[in-house]
C-alpha cells in the first residue's frame, strides 16, 4: 500500500484534495493563518480553522504542522529581531520554546478541534532530540490540563543534524516526515530561489539520495510511518526513484495526486528497487 496525501493551507484546499483522490492530508501549513492579520489569531479563530479542515477531511488522516514562523514567513505584527540569515535563525520550534503563549494557544486549539477526528501534530525545524523532548513535554502538559488524550506527534526532518540522527528520535515520535525543500538548501548551502546558485539545489544529487535512503530505511526498520512532503515528492520525475528507495507515503499538492497515483500504479516495485541499488 502506498498512500498519496495532500499538502494544503486553507480549508477550501481540502475540497481540491478530495476531488483529486487524496488518501488524507499529509501537511497542513498552519502559518497561513497569519496572512493579512494585524495580530496573532486567537484560540477561537484557530479552532474554527482546524475544525473546518478536519470536517472536510472526513475522518481521513490529517497531519497538522505547527506554525513555521520565521525565514520567509514572518507576520507583519510579529516582533522579529533583525537577522542576517533568517532561514537559519529564530524559527518554528525555536520560537515556540521561548514564546510558550503562541505554542500553547495553537496546541489547545488543535486538540479541542481534533476531538473525534484522526489528526496528528507535526513539529517543524527540530534540530536536536532534547529540543523535541522539551516541546513534547509541553504538549503532554496541555493534554493533561484539557483532560484529553495525548495526540500523535511527529517531527518534520528538514535540518541535517536531525535527519542524520533520526534513529535517536524513533522511540520518542509517532511518525516522521521529511521536508526536502529546506533540507536540500541546508545541505547544499544554496538558496533555491537564488538564480546564481540554484543549480546546486538538486534532489537527485547522490549524497542527498543516500540521506533520504537511510532515513526511509531507519523508519521502515522501526515500523515508523514516514512521508516526504517537499516538492520532490510531487515531481513525477522522482516517483519511481522514491518508490525504489522504499517510500510508501507521498504528500503533494492536490492537483499532482492523480498523476503520482497513476505512475505508482504502473511501477514494478522490484524493478524500482533494483534501479536504485547502486546508490
Amino acid at each position: 500500500q502506498i498512500d498519496v496525501l495532500a499538502n494544503i493551507s486553507l480549508p477550501e484546499d481540502v475540497d481540491d484534495a478530495n476531488e483529486y483522490g487524496a488518501d488524507g492530508i499529509g501537511l497542513v501549513r498552519t502559518e497561513y493563518l497569519l496572512s493579512n492579520r494585524k495580530e496573532m489569531p486567537s484560540e477561537d479563530v484557530q479552532y474554527d480553522y482546524y475544525k473546518r479542515i478536519l470536517m472536510k477531511a472526513n475522518h481521513k488522516t490529517c497531519v497538522i504542522r505547527l506554525m513555521d514562523i520565521g525565514g520567509d514567513k514572518v507576520p507583519q505584527f510579529f516582533d522579529m529581531p533583525l537577522e542576517f540569515n533568517p532561514f537559519m535563525g529564530w524559527r518554528a520550534i525555536r520560537i515556540f520554546l521561548e514564546r510558550r503563549d503562541i505554542f500553547e494557544t495553537q496546541i489547545s486549539a488543535i486538540m479541542k478541534a481534533g476531538q473525534g477526528y484522526e489528526y496528528s501534530i507535526m513539529m517543524p525545524m527540530v534540530t536536536t532530540l532534547q529540543e523535541w523532548l522539551e516541546a513534547k513535554a509541553i504538549i503532554a502538559q496541555i493534554a493533561a490540563r484539557l483532560n484529553m488524550p495525548m495526540p500523535r506527534c511527529g517531527v518534520l526532518f528538514e535540518v541535517p543534524l536531525a535527519i542524520l540522527e533520526m534513529n535517536t528520535f524513533m522511540k520518542e515520535i509517532d511518525f516522521a516526515s521529511v521536508g526536502t525543500n529546506d533540507l536540500i538548501q541546508y545541505l547544499s548551502a544554496a538558496d533555491r530561489n537564488n538564480a546564481k546558485v540554484n543549480y546546486l539545489y538538486n534532489p537527485i544529487e547522490p549524497a542527498f539520495l543516500k540521506i533520504i535512503r537511510n532515513a526511509i530505511k531507519c523508519a521502515n526498520d522501526n515500523g515508523m510511518p514516514l512521508s516526504i512532503c517537499g516538492e520532490m515528492a510531487g515531481n513525477p520525475l522522482h516517483t519511481v526513484l522514491l518508490v525504489g528507495l522504499g517510500l510508501r507515503r507521498f504528500s503533494v499538492i492536490p492537483r499532482n495526486i492523480p498523476l503520482i497515483k497513476e505512475l505508482i500504479a504502473n511501477i514494478s516495485f522490484a524493478e524500482a528497487a533494483e534501479s536504485i541499488s547502486h546508490i
